[in-house]
């Protein structure tokens, strides 16, 4: 997921193919070898262990050696030839990545679902705009709010007052995230809130008519002032 977009969703591929990422894979030298030459390096689509849907991408792979320094190199591809995502760098590149320990076949994914967060979009300086997350699930579920990375102090709940006590100003411009935690995984949606200035807006232009010499004619416009955003 790229901010908002999803990269690559697996819901399409057929369960057991291996047709959306390569296995992981060792560099050219000058690189050193980072995983074994031989199974179980691989990667396949399956119906286990996906955060949302039904399919999620398995990747299994092993270090040749104890060294310390780690890593692995995947490549995305597709029938006919790799290719990589166009990705924009001024939004949140987000990896689900459910680690198995060798030899375990059960693992615990997030026991609830997530909505997006709800009052996201634009929001006008000298009002307040609550944000907020739905679960549905068996809970109980803890909460934690931050904003561009940072965590807030005492935001704790499903939803988030901004701007509260002293109204939105520009700088409550940035990136809310909400992290659910079940006991034992957490989840996370994040989105982008802009803080403009409010400009009035005609809603209802002047209609035109026609009166007899002599006669008035009267016109009327409708208009929204974003109140309560402290403009008349």
């Amino acid at each position: 997921m790229n901010g908002t977009n999803i990269i690559e969703t697996f819901e399409a591929y057929t369960t057991g193919t291996t047709n959306t990422f390569t296995a992981p894979t060792r560099l050219p030298i000058p690189w050193p070898p980072q995983l074994t030459s031989a199974n179980p390096n691989s990667s396949l689509i399956s119906a286990n262990y996906a955060y949302d849907g039904t399919k999620s991408c398995r990747i299994q792979w092993q270090w040749p050696d104890a060294n310390n320094n780690r890593w692995a190199h995947v490549l995305a591809n597709a029938d006919t030839g790799k290719h990589f995502p166009q990705l924009d760098t001024r939004l949140p590149i987000t990896f689900r990545i459910l680690v198995l320990p060798v030899g375990t076949t059960v693992a615990h994914s997030f026991i609830g679902t997530l909505s997006t967060i709800t009052n996201s979009g634009i929001a006008y300086t000298g009002s307040t705009n609550t944000l907020g997350i739905t679960v549905t699930g068996p809970g109980p579920y803890n909460y934690q709010w931050d904003f561009n990375g940072g965590q807030i102090f005492d935001a704790t709940n499903a939803t988030l007052n901004v701007g509260d006590p002293s109204s939105l100003s520009v700088n409550d411009t940035g990136t809310y995230s909400v992290s659910v935690n079940d006991g034992t995984c957490t989840e996370k949606r994040s989105f982008n809130l802009g803080v403009v200035d409010p400009i009035p807006v005609i809603t209802n232009q002047p209609v035109q008519q026609v009166v007899n010499a002599g006669g008035t004619a009267s016109f009327s416009v409708a208009a929204d002032g974003h109140v309560p955003s402290g403009y008349p």
